[in-house]
């Protein structure tokens, strides 16, 4: 599997899979066949869901968890040992950040298992979390994930940028989507998928591809690593899944962490720190 240069957030629980449910973009059962595919659109999130997730973005908890994710990013950028960064008292600094969120919700879609193993009907994406653009006094950007909980929506991680919204903005008459193994970022316009970023382009070449033809590429790529299948069984990690990366802030280099069940979610500062992934900024049309 490629490295995955995006950077990590601090959980992975998906809207598409229910409220405190573990992120499953690859569960999926079914198989890849040679016709045509009937593809439709991703169900997109109600007006109402939206709503509360921008809402929960501008809680005081969430604005404290963004006041954090920018000091923890200050940090990084000194170069601060994990254990040294873990520990310091930065409350008052994170007061001092005084995030807010900005604009609306945005549906952020990624590779969907159903798709992948060619089951009848299925798109190519579902929702995987909702995103909502955070910036702090000093303006540095980030982005919030908002995820349905038990009682409502709430911020369950923060990420440097907002490649997420950019891309989303790219979506003209479609939709875009990422599929996060790659850190690639596509298009679907029609029945084309179109490249949104280098990742893209190197998946599907500079023009793109069919749906079809996508749907046989992603089915080579991941329809033998499923949780569930022999990959998983003989212990490489777990099945393919869209995990967060988790690395030392010495690691420069991000890259997936391939976990069964979803992944591990990130709690307290310490973790949230230790998950802090930079990725390679990469917006490209």
């Amino acid at each position: 599997m490629r490295k995955n240069t995006r950077r990590a957030l601090t959980a992975t629980t998906s809207l598409a899979a229910g409220a405190g449910v573990s992120l499953g973009l690859f569960l999926g059962t079914g198989s890849a066949h040679a016709a045509d595919l009937s593809v439709p659109a991703p169900k997109a999130p109600a007006a109402t869901d939206l709503a509360q997730a921008a809402h929960a973005a501008g809680t005081a908890q969430a604005r404290e968890m963004a006041g954090r994710f920018f000091v923890h990013l200050d940090q990084r950028a000194r170069h601060l040992p994990v254990d040294q960064a873990a520990r310091a008292d930065i409350t008052a600094q994170a007061a001092a950040k005084s995030p807010e969120a900005a604009g609306d919700a945005v549906p952020v879609y990624s590779l969907s298992a159903d798709f992948v193993t060619g089951k009848t009907g299925s798109a190519p994406a579902q929702v995987a979390y909702l995103a909502v653009k955070s910036v702090s006094a000093d303006g540095r950007q980030a982005t919030a994930r908002v995820e349905p909980q038990q009682h409502g929506y709430a911020v369950v991680g923060m990420a440097q940028g907002t490649d997420e919204l950019a891309y989303a903005a790219k979506a003209k008459d479609g939709y875009a989507f990422t599929e996060p193994q790659l850190n690639a970022w596509y298009r679907v316009s029609g029945q084309q998928v179109l490249p949104l970023n280098e990742s893209a382009r190197q998946s599907v070449g500079e023009h793109g591809t069919t749906l079809t033809a996508y749907q046989h590429l992603v089915h080579q790529r991941y329809a033998d690593k499923l949780p569930g299948s022999v990959y998983q069984k003989s212990h490489k990690y777990g099945g393919v899944t869209p995990a967060t990366g988790t690395v030392s802030l010495a690691d420069t280099t991000p890259r997936a962490l391939l976990a069964g069940g979803g992944g591990a979610v990130a709690a307290g500062a310490g973790a949230l720190l230790i998950t802090l992934v930079t990725r390679r900024r990469d917006t490209t049309a």
